[in-house]
């Protein structure tokens, strides 16, 4: 359901927003395996390089990948889910309301070797283990040192990435960059609790 159902009693406040909150672009992807072990405790741990620099070496499910820089990286408006509507099938032709879409965010690798597309390729299984499933999250590396990521159950996690594909490369011809258009896709309600929090050292060069 996309309401809490009953309702509360009384309507709850809504927090004031006191900065604005930006993604910009988002450069690089640092890929792991879900896991119920933490892998940072709090967010002044995920901030540092310390924290970071194990999980590149580690051989458990903590392990994390970072992709290469890509660009293009534009995570669409969903557009919600409904039923009927200025027709006999609802009641005074008000359309219903059934849920929110998951969305296809594509991205584009520039230049790459083909054993650098084959590691990324090789991750897209873990993101179809079966429908609707996937052993797949993503924390996102933006400009300025930013790290954003799932705060779900006051927790340090990252996004559930669904449907990873890596396909074969496309040219274009003369002075033309050789071009990977990769996608993802992230289930509905996967930003409900997004934070972003800026590292203490430039994340984008693990």
């Amino acid at each position: 359901m996309l309401l809490e159902c009953p309702p509360p009693a009384v309507l709850a406040n809504i927090p004031a927003t006191n900065c604005p909150i930006k993604f910009d672009q988002i450069q690089k992807i640092a890929f792991g395996r879900k896991t119920t072990d933490a892998r940072f405790d709090t967010e002044t741990e995920m901030i540092t390089q310390a924290a970071w620099t194990p999980l590149l070496t580690a051989v458990d499910a903590s392990k994390i990948v970072i992709s290469p820089y890509f660009t293009g990286l534009t995570i669409p408006v969903g557009e919600p889910i409904k039923t009927g509507g200025n027709d006999n099938t609802t009641i005074n032709g008000i359309s219903e309301l059934q849920g929110g879409p998951s969305v296809v965010v594509p991205l584009i690798f520039k230049n790459i070797s083909a054993e650098t597309a084959r590691g990324l390729r090789a991750l897209c299984s873990e993101t179809q283990l079966q429908p609707g499933e996937t052993n797949l999250v993503g924390y996102f590396f933006a400009r300025d040192n930013n790290i954003i990521y799932d705060a779900r159950d006051n927790k340090i996690e990252g996004f559930e990435i669904f449907n990873l594909f890596v396909p074969d490369v496309a040219s274009e011809g003369f002075n033309a960059n050789n071009t990977y258009n990769c996608s993802f896709e992230l289930k509905f309600g996967w930003s409900e609790f997004f934070k972003m929090v800026k590292a203490n050292f430039n994340i984008t060069k693990l």
